[in-house]
């Protein structure tokens, strides 16, 4: 595919078909590779290259199958992303590294459109990522019935759509951890879709973000997995749409005595009529007086 378009907009995620972001070439004018790369919809495509250059050196990577998946292979550095997955299997074990022709290769991310054909099995699957993962891409595990599902601390970013599935069960290592996942949207975060919500094997019915956590980042917390929240006295900012979508919340708890800086659209408009927010006793006031915590219908002291 050849595109002379030299500033990318937007593009539907429905463009193209998914084989043809996996396998199809996309050249672009020379100097504007990052663009596309980081462009809605472009950037699904998974071999771009610019006009002029040595398509062969542009592209050090292979196509290999091992266990049943499929990986993209860098050479240069010895890494691998997974880019096809059977969903009809029942267990997904994506292993954290593999020997091919010799050489380890270390698996750092999962690909857009990685579960294969858009099919799974209707009895459900368990998905085990590994701790070297860091990326996990758009609509990765889509349309699926997951019984069960972890996100190690090595995941710093989950693209768009990536859990578009049933969860039954999520399970993360710490909410510090949590914190420091950049979420491109509400519909990337698995919490959206999960059932039931587990830290270190424990299910919990109450997010309490430890002290040390200063910031929360847009969407980290959606669905209705959980009941109470609890905000440390560390925290300083809390960034857009960091709380949506949470059905069953019916307690907030803000320990900073400094109100945070809050995002006009950090909470969406069911949590501020319905959720009861607690904070300390000599900040209520200033709380109060503090957009958009004074959208809130009930602030009480802690």
């Amino acid at each position: 595919i050849n595109s002379e378009i030299e500033k990318p907009f937007e593009l539907e995620h429905n463009a193209f078909d998914n084989s043809t972001f996996k396998n199809a070439i996309l050249t672009v004018p020379a100097g504007t590779k990052s663009l596309y790369q980081s462009t809605g919809g472009w950037n699904l495509f998974q071999n771009i290259i610019e006009t002029g250059s040595d398509q062969s050196g542009d592209i050090d990577e292979d196509i290999v199958k091992n266990n049943g998946f499929s990986f993209k292979l860098n050479r240069n550095d010895r890494t691998a992303e997974v880019v096809e997955i059977d969903g009809l299997v029942i267990i997904i074990e994506i292993p954290e590294f593999f020997e091919y022709e010799g050489v380890s290769y270390n698996v750092i991310s999962i690909g857009d459109y990685a579960t294969k054909n858009g099919k799974s099995n209707p009895e459900g699957s368990s998905v085990t990522i590994p701790k070297s993962i860091k990326t996990i891409g758009s609509y990765a595990f889509n349309d699926m019935f997951i019984f069960g599902v972890n996100i190690p601390k090595s995941v710093a970013l989950i693209k768009s759509h990536a859990f578009c599935s049933f969860i039954d069960r999520l399970y993360i290592d710490s909410f510090s951890s949590w914190c420091n996942i950049t979420f491109e949207d509400e519909i990337s975060n698995p919490l959206w879709d999960a059932n039931n919500l587990y830290i270190n094997g424990e299910l919990i019915h109450d997010i309490v973000i430890p002290e040390g956590v200063t910031s929360i980042p847009s969407y980290a917390f959606m669905g209705k997995a959980f009941d109470t929240i609890s905000i440390p006295s560390s925290i300083s900012s809390i960034s857009k749409f960091a709380f949506g979508v949470c059905s069953n919340l019916t307690d907030l708890y803000c320990h900073s005595a400094n109100v945070p800086t809050t995002d006009l659209e950090s909470f969406d408009t069911d949590i501020i009529k319905n959720v009861v927010v607690h904070v300390p006793a000599n900040s209520i006031d200033t709380y109060k007086n503090a957009s958009p915590w004074n959208q809130f219908k009930k602030i009480v002291t802690t």
